[in-house]
């Protein structure tokens, strides 16, 4: 096969979070098939934030997300026709299968569920702008997949929404070799943790809105709360609420906590922080928001928020204790997505044969 052209967020290549995470370990399980491949980085800002902190602020009010058109001025014009090409962000699906054979188009999220989320969240002009732009990329979504050989996604409910052959191809979070295990706590005081880059709005909103619905009850029951993750040095705290700033190793903040909080309320895709937590032992309360995009097993393994909800009755033990739990949690490893995306170049490369 001739060289793989990958399209990616050029920040995703550098970041170990999210889209990030999920990007290299594309690249690194080509690399471990010995794959040729060209990147093809687009924007040098964070997922296409503007140049001007306020008028990018102002966009993503009104317009959620990128602009494809712009996106697609930063990828070569007129390369020939390659064999595959791999798409790892949306606004390059369509560079992909206008130049190649075969197009393999892959999801971290979809565009049409985040911006009609964010739809949700605003009213008047920016509620119709968004929810416009939820429907034009609904439709660029359909029209991509049906002409790609191969769509992956890393929602497991999204490989559904999207209404054709999706496979589920979750990012992985740890490696077979290493599972990480969590020590024991002290008995005592209950400590959460919510651990997220706060550069990114949906994870900055998932803060405020922790702070308006979830904190006063966390704080009648003297639970401390500690927020880690890239930003968070930037955030203001309440009493109650400590800030560990960014960590070199997750497993060492997951060690210091006895239940992860996940307030998400806005953004798309699969919460890489929630199986993060899961694989790494830690119980998670969440919103039905950040349980979307879960198989059936895993979401009903976490604690829904309730604005009723008993801190004093917490299941603190181990998620991975479940038998079914733990076998789930597998599909979310290193060595499974390296099969996995082993086993679809040789889809692939079978194509290509019988071409």
């Amino acid at each position: 096969m001739t060289k793989i052209e990958i399209t990616s967020w050029e920040v995703s290549l550098h970041r170990r979070d999210g889209g990030g995470l999920r990007v290299q370990a594309f690249l690194q399980a080509l690399d471990a098939l010995d794959a040729d491949y060209n990147l093809n980085a687009i924007g040098g800002r964070e997922e296409g934030t503007p140049r001007s902190t306020a008028l990018g602020s102002t966009k993503r009010k009104y317009l959620p997300m990128p602009l494809r058109h712009r996106a697609e001025r930063e990828l070569p014009p007129g390369i020939a026709s390659t064999r595959l090409a791999l798409g790892l962000v949306p606004v390059g699906h369509r560079w992909c299968t206008r130049h190649a054979d075969f197009a393999w188009l892959d999801y971290a999220d979809l565009w049409s569920e985040f911006a009609r989320r964010h739809a949700d969240h605003v009213t008047g002009l920016a509620k119709a702008a968004a929810t416009g732009q939820a429907w034009m990329w609904k439709h660029r979504e359909t029209i991509d997949t049906q002409a790609a050989a191969i769509v992956t996604t890393a929602s497991w409910s999204d490989s559904r929404k999207l209404g054709c052959d999706a496979r589920w191809l979750p990012t992985p979070t740890y490696s077979e070799r290493s599972v990480p295990r969590r020590p024991a706590r002290p008995a005592g005081t209950i400590r959460a943790g919510f651990i997220a880059n706060f550069q990114y709005p949906p994870n900055r909103h998932a803060y405020d809105y922790m702070l308006k619905n979830w904190y006063p009850l966390l704080r009648n029951h003297n639970i401390e709360i500690a927020i880690a993750g890239f930003h968070s040095d930037s955030l203001s705290t309440p009493p109650g609420v400590s800030l560990v700033g960014e960590v070199e190793n997750a497993a060492d903040f997951y060690a210091d906590i006895d239940i992860a909080l996940a307030p998400i309320v806005t953004g798309g895709g699969m919460k890489v922080k929630v199986i993060e937590a899961l694989t790494h032992g830690v119980p998670v309360i969440s919103t039905e928001h950040a349980a979307d995009g879960l198989p059936p097993i895993l979401e009903n393994a976490l604690i829904p928020w309730t604005p009723n909800l008993n801190p004093e009755t917490f299941d603190l033990t181990d998620p991975r204790e479940s038998r079914t739990i733990d076998t789930a949690l597998k599909s979310f490893s290193i060595e499974s997505f390296n099969n996995s995306v082993g086993e679809l170049m040789q889809t692939v490369a079978a194509k290509n044969t019988h071409r």
